[in-house]
């Protein structure tokens, strides 16, 4: 017997984890939108993703909270999966023997959908997993709370969790680290 008596059932676990995800790891953005954009991603990529639904919610947090600005990092995904599973630690964005399935085509297509199809987007999401090279930007008096080093500035992102027809640019800080970036509050309007 299935563990879901209706589909609707077995959607709305997988939105209510990720809820809880992003409740926990999302702290510089609406953890609701990043969960709604995170399981927007999730249905996209369930049906060809070699990983346990519940796996991938993980990924697609990790995926999601890091083009929003947010450090989510894997270990710290796992200390939230332990908590929410019932002592199960998941380690979000592993390899399968399929590779890593948000490298692929079909897997960089689905995140770029909710990208809004921008590229540097997608990369900041994947970058612990490509060789692009990093760009040097101005230093600032801000600091990486992950690798205390000073942030950088000069680049721009486009915010995701805006709803309208044309995405709004804003300025980020970077950290030359872990390369995770952040909105740069200071140079907003």
């Amino acid at each position: 017997m299935p563990k879901w008596e209706t589909y609707d059932d077995f959607m709305y676990e997988h939105l209510v984890l990720a809820q809880q995800i992003c409740d926990r790891a999302i702290v510089k953005s609406d953890p609701k939108k990043v969960a709604m954009k995170a399981t927007m991603l999730w249905e996209f990529v369930k049906d060809f993703a070699p990983r346990s639904y519940q796996t991938l919610v993980f990924d697609c947090c990790y995926i999601v909270g890091n083009a929003t600005g947010n450090k989510v990092s894997v270990p710290f995904l796992q200390n939230i999966s332990a908590d929410l599973l019932d002592g199960r630690r998941v380690k979000a964005m592993a390899r399968t023997e399929k590779g890593h399935w948000y490298l692929s085509e079909e897997g960089k297509e689905a995140i770029m959908k909710i990208f809004g199809n921008d590229e540097v987007l997608y990369n900041d999401a994947v970058n612990q997993w490509t060789t692009d090279e990093y760009q040097q930007g101005e230093k600032t008096d801000h600091w990486c709370e992950m690798c205390a080093v000073r942030m950088e500035s000069g680049e721009t992102r486009k915010d995701i969790l805006v709803e309208a027809d044309e995405l709004p640019i804003r300025p980020i800080l970077i950290c030359p680290g872990c390369r995770k970036w952040e909105w740069d509050v200071d140079t907003e309007n």
